[in-house]
């Protein structure tokens, strides 16, 4: 069988194997399916109401095609290990983990808002330089706390951070890992410099991946031309030569902070200055 009829088969198991939970059905005689929120590399998620304390709340299941492979019950106990550790009102917080019928679950608190990706996308929001710092800004003091707690989200993306009446939160820790663990296998496909280095367990990739993302919220007042010559991103943008130091750092093009509290001093005295 030739590699592309491989990956179909794969994908048409992955399709019987992964489909969605229908409304209503519920699980472990306690959580009810509400509505079905999406599905990411590893997991489905899906609002829920426990009918024992009648509140909204999230369940989430290892997709059924990850099971028996190392992103299964391994990548599971680990979120549940991390989870475990957190307690943040700009992150969810773990209700309930368990096994029913050899499938993996679980129950953590539901986080109002939208994500930044939809934000964009969808909403067409625009970010000022200021506006984007703003952000980063806010998203800091979330870092240091997972960072003092020995933890790397090391998945730091637009998809997984909620904004919510201008305050914004932290989602999806099924890739963090305890910072001295051994990195784990992210399949056959080989990743880009930049995924390598944003899947290191390091305090540096989560850095890297907010320099990323600030640049996502910079990109949203850029007109793109005509022009199909290839530009970098400081010959795309107009910033301040301040403001792009700091981004520079953060993507380790010039020396990178030592840590979250040295990024964060280096924001705030950006934010405090007239651009």
């Amino acid at each position: 069988m030739g590699e592309r009829s491989m990956y179909l088969l794969k994908k048409l198991k992955e399709w019987v194997l992964d489909r969605p939970r229908l409304p209503g059905k519920t699980i472990k005689g306690r959580y009810q399916i509400v509505e079905y929120l999406g599905m990411g590399s590893f997991g489905m998620t899906y609002l829920i109401l426990d009918q024992e304390t009648k509140k909204k709340i999230v369940l989430k299941q290892v997709k059924p095609s990850r099971m028996g492979t190392p992103f299964g019950k391994p990548s599971y106990d680990y979120e549940v290990a991390i989870m475990q550790k957190i307690n943040h009102p700009h992150m969810p917080v773990l209700f309930d983990a368990f096994t029913e019928r050899k499938k993996l679950y679980l129950v953590m608190s539901y986080m109002q808002g939208i994500t930044l990706e939809d934000v964009i996308f969808t909403e067409n929001k625009t970010f000022t330089e200021k506006e984007a710092f703003q952000v980063i800004a806010q998203l800091i003091p979330l870092i240091k706390y997972l960072h003092q707690k020995k933890i790397i989200h090391r998945d730091i993306r637009l998809p997984n951070v909620l904004e919510y009446q201008g305050k914004y939160y932290l989602i999806d820790f099924g890739l963090a890992r305890f910072l001295g663990s051994p990195l784990p296998r992210e399949g056959e496909v080989p990743l880009s410099e930049g995924r390598q280095i944003r899947r290191e367990i390091h305090v540096h990739s989560d850095l890297y991946a907010l320099g990323h993302l600030l640049l996502f919220l910079l990109y949203t007042t850029y007109n793109d031309t005509e022009d199909k010559e290839e530009k970098s991103w400081e010959e795309e943008l107009t910033l301040s030569n301040k403001g792009k130091g700091i981004i520079r750092r953060l993507l380790q093009l010039d020396h990178p902070y030592d840590d979250v509290e040295q990024a964060r001093l280096a924001i705030e005295d950006y934010l405090n200055t007239p651009i």
